[in-house]
């Protein structure tokens, strides 16, 4: 229990260094930006504007990648945003800075910070997301040892509830998931996971079963419903 909550106070500390890192880089990262625009022609408000085409669509792009880990989606786009305008904040710092090595290495750390900071905090979620789903399967591997166990102590009728139970639970899921795929066939199975309140492993293995059943067929671009 102290192993719990000593990595789960780490945890949220760590989380809360990492964006404090995060938001001070992306301050200086957006003076230096805001200065620049503001030599080149970008005055007044425009000026305070165009920093955020920068580091505040960089900051959006993790933010998808995070959530892309979180649903288990293609996360390539996202990435290719967050390098793509990395690469652009560290540039135009670059350029805005003095015209010698030192300076030009303080200038290139900002926007640098924002991508590792996010990326660590990102990667604090996915460990999380991992850590949740292993527990999910040692449950799902313990359940029936757990049904074993209580045939053994003399509660047949207990039993047989809890069966029916996840039975029709299970099944509830998958008339949705059918009624979803019916209604959307080139919807996702992660979009479908949301639909029916189940993982996106779930829905991949649920669809395999129904496949070999003749109840839907895959073609590749999406779940064909066929009764």
């Amino acid at each position: 229990m102290f192993g719990i909550k000593a990595s789960t106070i780490l945890s949220v500390l760590t989380a809360m260094l990492v964006m404090f890192l995060a938001a001070s880089a992306f301050v200086l990262s957006y003076d230096a930006l805001r200065s620049l625009s503001a030599d080149n022609g970008f005055d007044g408000w425009r000026s305070f504007l165009w920093p955020l085409t920068l580091d505040a669509v960089m900051i959006v792009s993790v933010l998808s990648v995070i959530r892309a880990n979180v649903v288990r989606d293609k996360v390539w786009l996202p990435w290719c945003m967050v390098l793509g305008f990395t690469i652009a904040s560290i540039s135009y710092n670059i350029i805005h800075a003095s015209p010698n090595l030192l300076a030009r290495s303080i200038a290139s750390l900002p926007p640098l910070v924002v991508f590792l900071s996010l990326e660590m905090l990102s990667g604090q979620i996915r460990e999380s997301v991992k850590r949740a789903d292993r527990e999910f399967k040692k449950a799902q591997r313990d359940e029936p040892q757990q049904v074993q166990t209580v045939e053994k102590t003399g509660f047949p009728m207990a039993i047989d509830q809890a069966r029916e139970q996840r039975t029709l639970g299970k099944q509830a899921a998958v008339n949705v998931m059918l009624n979803f795929f019916s209604d959307n066939p080139n919807a996702s199975h992660s979009e479908a996971a949301k639909a029916c309140d189940r993982s996106r492993s779930w829905v991949t293995n649920t669809l395999g079963d129904l496949e070999q059943e003749g109840l839907v067929r895959r073609d590749g671009q999406g779940v064909e419903v066929l009764s």
